[in-house]
């Protein structure tokens, strides 16, 4: 098996190489002192590297072509046909299922509960889709009422807000500042 380099073309150049020089001087020094013009030392420090690095060169510029060919942008323009590319992906973009798909976002979403060390009160860690902030939400009424709190509102007939009520309107209020 013969390695990768050798191609018939540089086989032929070889051997026409060392038909010519007689596997002696290469530059066609009859006494030649420099072992490096050498038909062999020549092939295994001149040529053979230079043939490599070739086709490496090549094989990176033909897989730079596939890769750009096959990852290209299409032509197509108009609503649903339009594409963008984000963090090197390619993504079909059309503003109404875009906005579609916004309005079918949750408000929130709460991702844990923890004591404020400032406070000493139960907080709701909340995550506002489609924006990079975290909301920290006092939830000490909905999750540990006290005796009074429960009887008051018994006798006023209301009922006491849930964790996700508080959620909803600190993102809402978030939102209208913001």
């Amino acid at each position: 098996m013969l390695p990768k380099w050798c191609t018939p073309v540089r086989q032929r150049q070889m051997v026409e190489m060392f038909g010519r020089t007689l596997g002696l001087c290469v530059y066609g020094h009859p006494q030649c002192p420099v072992e490096a013009h050498c038909y062999e030392a020549y092939l295994d420090t001149m040529l053979i590297p230079d043939w490599v690095s070739m086709d490496a060169s090549r094989r990176g510029w033909e897989w730079r072509m596939e890769k750009q060919r096959m990852h290209a942008l299409p032509d197509r323009k108009g609503w649903g046909k339009c594409y963008e590319r984000r963090h090197g992906v390619l993504h079909r973009w059309d503003p109404i299922t875009m906005e579609q798909w916004r309005d079918a976002q949750p408000l929130f979403e709460i991702m844990g509960y923890s004591v404020n060390p400032l406070t000493m009160h139960k907080t709701a860690l909340v995550r506002v889709p489609g924006a990079p902030v975290r909301l920290l939400v006092d939830v000490e009424q909905a999750m540990f009422p006290s005796k009074h709190q429960l009887r008051k509102a018994r006798r006023a007939g209301e009922l006491l807000p849930t964790a996700g009520e508080l959620c909803k309107a600190a993102v809402l209020d978030w939102k209208a500042k913001h």
